[in-house]
């Protein structure tokens, strides 16, 4: 992968617009919410739930980048105590290390900055390039309906595989 790849944090209305935009580009494929979301749903979501969610550390909002090029977006958001992660790509970005990139460094935050044994996640089952991706990186599927498939990573520590 480039060394150009990086993550710019969402702390600005700008880089949620940014956002937004890749979302809404990749929502047919990559979500399981197909809505387009408005320029003014994007402000809302950011001043209302967004920069609470932040400041409590309850949600952390990422565009992927190459250069200055948002390539697409990435989420770690606190549910029902777990730590989960969401994103997507462009179509441009996919197949070319910026999916590795992102949701590896989300899963890193999760169990090193966040310091959770767990992240957790979910694919659509037709989505079976983002499912290899996710295997790559060390997620297992725990449960799986007719539209998702659930899957955790699980982070061990050198104390408990020496047990």
């Amino acid at each position: 992968m480039r060394s150009d790849i990086w993550l710019a944090e969402i702390q600005t209305l700008d880089h949620a617009q940014e956002m937004r935009a890749c979302r809404n580009q990749v929502r047919n494929f990559m979500t399981h919410n197909t809505a387009e979301i408005l320029p003014e749903e994007q402000v809302k979501w950011f001043e209302e739930t967004y920069l609470p969610a932040r400041k409590a550390k309850d949600l952390f909002g990422y565009v992927v980048r190459d250069g200055e090029e948002p390539l697409g977006y990435g989420l770690i958001s606190k549910r029902d105590g777990r730590w989960w992660v969401s994103g997507g790509l462009v179509a441009d970005a996919r197949g070319k290390g910026a999916g590795f990139y992102l949701f590896h460094e989300m899963t890193q935050m999760i169990h090193e900055d966040l310091r959770s044994e767990e992240a957790w996640l979910d694919v659509l089952n037709e989505n079976e390039a983002a499912r290899g991706l996710y295997e790559k990186l060390g997620y297992v599927a725990v449960s799986s309906t007719d539209l998702l498939t659930v899957m955790v990573h699980r982070q061990f520590h050198e104390e408990a595989m020496a047990a």
